[in-house]
């Protein structure tokens, strides 16, 4: 026999034998140090990933309601709006409307406002240049008898 072949038959039979079979069944483990807790480490960081991804999803949610909001605001739509211009009163209507309150807060010794409180909540309205042509009829015909005339302006 050559030396070769001596060779290859330790190799063959190095092959087939299990030199440490306890290291091959369980693998080594790398040495910790004793004041840390492998389990505790891995909550921990788990924990700081749950965390971290939250916020996360939590900026991207209002970010994404931010944008929604800033991008695409409700708007009416064109019909909609051009019939909401339309039935509107004009300027000089609400120059009319809003001098025809002032002359009665001064026939009646009270403030404007006042009587436009009252008027708001007779027909439902917020400005009273929003007004639909409807309701600022049905207004100055509320007002008409409440216009005093100049001598029980007077007397007052």
């Amino acid at each position: 026999m050559s030396d070769n072949e001596n060779v290859n038959k330790v190799m063959y039979f190095l092959d087939r034998v299990k030199v440490n079979p306890v290291a091959e069944d369980k693998p080594q483990e790398p040495p910790m140090p004793a004041n840390l807790n492998i389990r505790n480490y891995n909550f921990t960081l788990n924990a700081f990933y749950l965390f971290l991804s939250t916020v996360i999803i939590i900026i991207a949610f209002i970010g994404s309601v931010y944008l929604i909001a800033f991008y695409n605001p409700q708007k009416p739509l064109p019909a909609v709006a051009a019939k909401h211009y339309t039935n509107t009163i004009t300027v000089e209507e609400a120059e009319n409307y809003k001098s025809t309150v002032h002359a009665i807060a001064k026939c009646e010794n009270k403030h404007y406002n006042t009587i436009y409180a009252e008027l708001r909540k007779k027909f439902n309205y917020v400005r009273y240049r929003d007004l639909d042509k409807e309701t600022y009829t049905q207004a100055l015909l509320y007002l008409k008898p409440r216009i005093c005339t100049g001598q029980t302006a007077k007397a007052k």
